[in-house]
């Protein structure tokens, strides 16, 4: 599917509306956890979580993660759309990225968070936003290309525009806590995004192929960027 298939694309101003209107029921801090899928929500969890009925499950809310993470990016839920989700962990980038220290999971002491699960060395996949993202807007930014510490999992095509080989993406958020397209454009009041985010590879935005418009990733990941549902 190309980035023309993803749908058209909204106008910066009407994806911030959108956004904001959704921030009335989830909010979020940073980089954002919420992700929209057939009607439930599904948050980018820590590395060692399984399965999100899994986590809910096995969790007990103690916070030992979010302690034991040096670089403050795991955070407990806070108001979200399910109060059963309330406490449980979910990353934002807003503060750093994740190098896959294993901290969080060894401080673990129930098994939400598990050294044999898949997510240890694959948290999601990023996403390119084509009508937030400089590169594909109007200027040549190479900063996500340049900061991922993957090699081949970001590169440019051939009009210099970022693109995400996703086999190779282990989701980090190095390129989502890098991107500038926030404070580059921020004298248009409507670019206040990143042109990259992170989504787990369950969700439906993960599914679009390339990059995606911000209708796409509006739609099939929630909220990106606004405050609230994670405890600072």
């Amino acid at each position: 599917m190309s980035a023309t298939d993803c749908g058209s694309a909204l106008s910066r101003r009407g994806f911030l509306a959108a956004g904001a209107a959704s921030a009335v029921l989830v909010g979020l801090d940073g980089a954002g956890a919420f992700v929209r899928q057939s009607g439930q929500a599904v948050f980018l969890r820590p590395p060692g979580a399984s399965s999100e009925d899994d986590l809910l499950a096995r969790c007990n809310r103690c916070q030992r993660c979010v302690q034991a993470c040096p670089y403050s990016i795991v955070q407990p839920l806070a108001l979200t759309a399910a109060f059963f989700t309330q406490g449980t962990p979910a990353l934002s980038f807003k503060t750093g990225f994740c190098d896959f220290c294993m901290k969080c999971v060894e401080a673990c002491p129930t098994g939400a968070l598990s050294f044999q699960a898949p997510s240890c060395d694959d948290i999601g996949v990023a996403k390119v936003v084509e009508d937030a993202c400089i590169a594909w807007d109007w200027a040549g930014c190479t900063v996500c290309v340049d900061e991922c510490p993957v090699e081949g999992a970001l590169t440019l095509d051939e009009l210099a525009r970022p693109v995400v080989d996703e086999a190779l993406c282990d989701g980090c958020g190095k390129c989502e806590l890098k991107c500038p397209a926030a404070s580059l454009l921020a004298y248009d009041a409507a670019t206040l995004e990143k042109g990259i985010y992170v989504v787990p590879r369950t969700c439906e935005a993960a599914s679009v192929a390339g990059a995606c418009t911000s209708e796409a990733l509006e739609r099939g990941r929630g909220v990106a960027a606004q405050e609230g549902a994670i405890h600072a």
